[in-house]
């Protein structure tokens, strides 16, 4: 019996079946892996969570007394703030805390402040110096309801002092100081309506050594690895911003004791720098939505 004949019959069905596939359009192995839809820089465009809220956090770092974090910007920006009463702004004020918004068409002198990376003259503060950049920024998606934080110094002060009015009614301030502080903003934020959005910002004050501590949580206590929280209630503040809308943040440097100052200069020897925060509302999305983003490389 011819057993080669089976053989050759099974490899000629074999090719047939191959050949029929490749005429109907089937692919028997694919040449490379399925491509993921990618963005212009070669990264994959991410799905924000729907109900989600785009804001973008800028600082600006200037000499103190730089002419454009002084009159020329503050009297174009709005500071009268609707959901704080006169005796509440006026306490933020003492304190050292200079605050506004500005609409989606900024005045001449904060579109300078964002646009405008020219060195300061000589004989300014180098530490302004050190990136040739004096705009840093970053973008980021919260979930109406939810919070972030925002960092005010890199580093941590070794000492941080300064003056507080503690209540409205406080006529003499009172001396704090603290070890390894961190300055931030505990940002709660929440769609109002569409394009519209409520941002309540509240100053905090991270100091001492990270340690397991008893931490509150939605339904019970948990322990995480933190450090001493100072929450100043009394300095917190709301704003409700329209798309394309800024929150502006900076201290006084006409009060250079204040706990407002203090929050946007420094560390040590660098009280000549100052510090501007900016939150730009930048997207309010629908509950039913699920925008896609571009990602950006860092």
């Amino acid at each position: 019996m011819n057993r080669a004949r089976p053989l050759r019959s099974l490899l000629l069905l074999l090719c047939w079946g191959y050949c029929a596939l490749g005429l109907v359009g089937c692919e028997v192995f694919r040449p490379n892996p399925a491509k993921v839809a990618v963005s212009e820089n070669g990264l994959p465009n991410i799905k924000v969570p729907p109900d989600s809220i785009e804001l973008e956090i800028m600082f600006v770092e200037r000499p103190t007394g730089d002419r454009l974090m002084g009159d020329v910007l503050w009297n174009e920006v709005d500071t009268i703030l609707n959901n704080l009463e006169a005796q509440e702004q006026r306490d933020l004020a003492r304190n050292g805390f200079r605050i506004g918004n500005a609409g989606s068409h900024p005045p001449a002198a904060l579109q300078q402040l964002l646009e405008i990376r020219a060195k300061p003259k000589e004989g300014e503060v180098k530490a302004v110096l050190e990136s040739d950049q004096r705009v840093q920024g970053n973008r980021l998606f919260v979930t109406s309801g939810s919070e972030t934080q925002i960092q005010l110094n890199d580093l941590p002060y070794e000492s941080f002092g300064f003056k507080q009015f503690a209540s409205q009614n406080a006529r003499d301030p009172e001396v704090r100081s603290f070890n390894g502080a961190r300055c931030l903003y505990r940002v709660s934020v929440r769609r109002e309506q569409p394009g519209w959005a409520r941002l309540e910002f509240v100053p905090e004050i991270h100091h001492g050594i990270e340690q397991l501590r008893p931490t509150a949580s939605t339904d019970q206590w948990e322990l995480k690895s933190q450090a001493n929280i100072e929450k100043l209630y009394a300095q917190r503040f709301t704003l409700i911003l329209n798309t394309g809308d800024m929150a502006l943040v900076t201290g006084r440097p006409d009060l250079p004791d204040t706990m407002g100052h203090r929050f946007f200069t420094g560390p040590e020897g660098q009280d000549g720098v100052q510090r501007m925060l900016i939150v730009r509302l930048a997207r309010v999305s629908s509950p039913d939505s699920n925008p896609v983003v571009t990602a950006s490389r860092p």
